[in-house]
């Protein structure tokens, strides 16, 4: 027997609003999509690690990034579309403060 539409929503309590997820998503979607052409650092748990690179773009929660330096060297200089929810950590440049060449 399935359940109304009404019942399901009542039962995973979103009647309540948006979750955190979505909040989280939303926030973090729209500051990069406000510094679309600045530089990026990022971390993530999954291989490859590290990018360093220009933002080229977003769309919904898929960032597109030229990178510059991977922490492997035969995808330095490719283009990747990262899901912004396996990003853990990120620094965006804002004119005060610039990511250093870390290449050695």
């Amino acid at each position: 027997m399935s359940a109304s539409r009404d019942d399901l929503t009542n039962r995973l309590n979103l009647n309540e609003g948006p979750d955190i997820h979505t909040i989280r998503q939303t926030v973090v979607s729209d500051k990069f999509q406000r510094s679309i052409g600045k530089r990026v650092i990022l971390l993530q748990e999954s291989f490859p690690f590290l990018f360093v690179g220009k933002i080229k773009g977003v769309e919904g929660d898929f960032l597109e990034l030229k990178v510059e330096i991977t922490n492997i060297n035969e995808l330095d200089g490719e283009r990747f579309r990262i899901h912004l929810d396996t990003v853990q950590v990120f620094f965006i440049e804002d004119g005060h403060h610039v990511i250093p060449d870390i290449r050695g």
